[in-house]
């Protein structure tokens, strides 16, 4: 008898598919069933359907290339689907096989996460997900169905963790190459998916701030105090540039003060660098402004010749940078360089305070004792930050002068005393 048509082909060919891949011989198999597959006729029948999945999911789970084995499985998978599409009695046996391929995928993922390859476990989550997707096509309620379905959530929540590392990780090399233009741009695209991720405005705001890009820094640690309003560490680092630029004048008179005349521009970009100020050159020399407040560097044959500053004197106090220190103390009382800083503030305003009473005439007794009462108050209040500095540690000899000096002028002499 002479077999005729698609099944002298086709047939002969996924029987040899079928023992090469019973006896493990998964790329012969692959060549069978593919060459058996170009037939339109062959592509009818589901068992061949079957086959074919069965064969490519060998061929992955007998691979140690991640690329290949997530191709082997796609393949699989869409053998599986086809299979399904034409009303399967092999529900079953396709059902044993997504497990299989559950188990190493989530094997294969796990080992990923644990090396810290994070971006390169993502496909394997989600290779997870579509064999849980193909599972419910089937419309078992076997105990292997069930388990597979039952691990959906748990590879749900890693697949959202391994994306995060993943992007995480990309924006730390980035930095890591110098490339924080481009790590900005990543950090764009992923904040369009979620604007409110903690870690990419921590990233955001770093970048920032290496670029000197102080206003932008400060609006992403806005977001990130908005977004995590109870983290007092974030308060403190908002403070700290809030303080940088609101008293950036300050850095400006220190630079002032540092300098000489005769002092080479080689010295004097060293001190602007030093004291982080920016200077920026003009037909009349090195100008810095801010405000009201100027500095100007007159040079001659690259020397300095001259400086003149107009309102640089006056200190500069930052409200807001108060507000977020003390914000950081309510929700962390024992906040050490909070209280450090607030101690400072209002140590200075103190000291400003002084002045300012200093200037009222002798006369107007009542508004000199008024002046003089706001500028004690101040001394008590900057001595009790610096207190709990102290109290965290009463080995430094510097804190513990301070609060003699501070409780002295804020009029307690009984605590000074305690510091002697």
């Amino acid at each position: 008898m002479m077999v005729t048509g698609w099944m002298a082909q086709a047939q002969p060919k996924v029987t040899s598919a079928y023992n090469a891949n019973k006896e493990g011989k998964y790329e012969d198999a692959k060549q069978y069933i593919d060459e058996a597959m170009t037939d339109p006729k062959a592509t009818e029948k589901e068992k061949y359907w079957r086959y074919r999945g069965d064969i490519y999911a060998n061929l992955g789970m007998n691979s140690s290339e991640n690329d290949k084995i997530l191709s082997m499985f796609q393949e699989s998978l869409n053998s599986y689907e086809k299979c399904i599409e034409k009303k399967t009695d092999y529900s079953e046996d396709i059902c044993e096989m997504l497990f299989k391929m559950f188990g190493f995928c989530e094997k294969k993922y796990i080992e990923l996460y644990e090396s810290k390859d994070f971006c390169k476990a993502i496909p394997f989550t989600s290779s997870c997900l579509e064999i849980v997707e193909i599972n419910e096509k089937l419309g078992l309620k076997s105990d292997i169905s069930q388990t597979i379905t039952g691990g959906k959530k748990s590879v749900d929540d890693n697949l959202n963790s391994f994306e995060n590392m993943c992007i995480s990780q990309r924006i730390s090399s980035l930095i890591d190459e110098k490339k924080s233009e481009d790590a900005l741009k990543l950090i764009e695209q992923e904040k369009l998916k979620n604007p409110n991720n903690v870690e990419l405005l921590s990233y955001e705001s770093d970048i920032f701030l290496s670029l000197g890009q102080f206003e932008n820094a400060s609006k992403s640690l806005e977001a990130l105090v908005k977004t995590s309003p109870e983290n007092a560490i974030y308060h403190y680092f908002l403070g700290n540039l809030y303080q940088k630029i609101d008293e950036g004048p300050n850095d400006a008179l220190n630079l002032k003060r540092s300098l000489t005349k005769g002092d080479s521009e080689r010295k004097i970009d060293s001190l602007a660098t030093k004291y982080e100020v920016k200077l920026t050159k003009t037909e009349s020399g090195l100008v810095y402004q801010y405000g009201d407040k100027s500095l100007t560097l007159l040079i001659q044959n690259g020397k300095l010749t001259d400086f003149k500053s107009q309102n640089l004197d006056i200190p500069i106090f930052s409200t807001r940078a108060l507000d977020e220190y003390i914000t950081c103390i309510r929700l962390d009382s024992l906040h050490y360089d909070s209280n450090y800083n607030l101690g400072a503030q209002y140590y200075n305003r103190a000291q400003e305070q002084s002045l300012n009473c200093n200037a009222i005439p002798p006369r107007e007794t009542a508004k000199f004792d008024l002046c003089k009462s706001e500028m004690k108050a101040l001394y008590l209040e900057s001595a009790k930050h610096f207190k709990v500095c102290f109290e965290k540690d009463k080995n430094d000899l510097s804190l513990k002068k301070i609060l003699k000096e501070t409780y002295l002028k804020g009029g307690d002499r009984e605590k000074s005393s305690l510091y002697n």
